[in-house]
């Protein structure tokens, strides 16, 4: 028979918890019951930041549901005290409701017609990029370019189509979750005060990269480390499923981004400090 390995065997490890909408938190939460019943523990609450002790979780990294499991776990909430609440019993987590999660956006004119004058902007663009967005520049000698942000008659005359009538965003908003996530909080919302180190993943709708929401700023190929950004709006904007929820806007290196749910890059479980990593897997819907 091979060796049993007892939890103290186990040093720095990490937890990634991915998504799946409401199955996927109580899949994250059975997965935490059977580590716990094999002897790990998890570093939870706020303070100051310690070192894991030899079979201590004290890496959590998530996206979308797993994303608010590693957020309820870094808070210090414990199974029993998420499942009360979830089941509308008596807890010490504030009261979440389908209103809670499905908040309805306020719609605004401006907000429309901007996103009408930038379906034509983008279609005027298609004279320099082409098809996938990739093409030479015409000889400004021979061909107007119209292809600029600023709108004008002309341009909107010779581009607007119909179908540009139905640039609609989602019917929802993560709003009354980031109120949600403020509140179970309580005030701290710095990933500085939690006592464990939380890595919340993000897609970032400006640039091909993943957004890393946590403490450390470093810009990489493919994801981007990123600091001072409020733990509930960190979560709030990995949880915004698209086409269901409208993308919460981050400011990152003092530039609004667009940010929607899930990642599934995950370059935090293979480079951060962590010597062993647990990854409890996306739920099929």
């Amino acid at each position: 028979m091979p060796p049993v390995c007892r939890p103290t065997d186990f040093r720095r490890i990490a937890l990634r918890s991915t998504g799946g909408k409401v199955k996927a938190i109580f899949w994250h939460l059975g997965v935490r019951c059977a580590l716990e019943a094999r002897g790990f523990t998890f570093t939870s609450g706020f303070g100051p930041r310690i070192t894991p002790q030899p079979g201590e979780i004290g890496f959590l990294i998530g996206s979308s549901a797993g994303a608010i499991f590693s957020l309820l776990v870094a808070a210090g909430y414990d199974v029993p005290e998420i499942l009360e609440s979830f089941l509308g019993r008596k807890s010490r987590l504030p009261r979440i409701t389908n209103s809670t999660i499905f908040q309805r956006h306020r719609r605004g004119i401006v907000g429309y017609v901007r996103r009408v004058r930038n379906a034509v902007n983008l279609r005027a663009g298609e004279e320099i990029f082409p098809g996938s967005g990739v093409g030479s520049v015409p000889d400004p000698e021979s061909q107007d370019i119209a292809a600029e942000y600023k709108m004008t008659l002309r341009k909107f005359l010779r581009y607007f189509e119909l179908k540009d009538l139905l640039v609609l965003r989602s019917h929802y908003s993560v709003s009354g979750m980031e109120r949600w996530f403020q509140e179970l909080l309580g005030g701290h919302e710095s990933f500085d005060e939690l006592r464990t180190t939380l890595y919340i993943l993000g897609s970032d709708l400006d640039t091909p990269q993943t957004a890393v929401f946590g403490t450390r700023d470093d810009d990489h190929v493919w994801y981007r480390y990123v600091s001072g950004v409020p733990i509930s709006r960190a979560a709030a904007a990995s949880m915004a499923i698209p086409s269901v929820f409208n993308p919460v806007s981050v400011r990152i290196l003092d530039r609004r981004r667009s940010l929607r749910a899930y990642s599934s890059i995950c370059p935090v479980a293979s480079r951060s400090p962590a010597s062993s990593s647990f990854c409890s897997p996306r739920i099929s819907p």
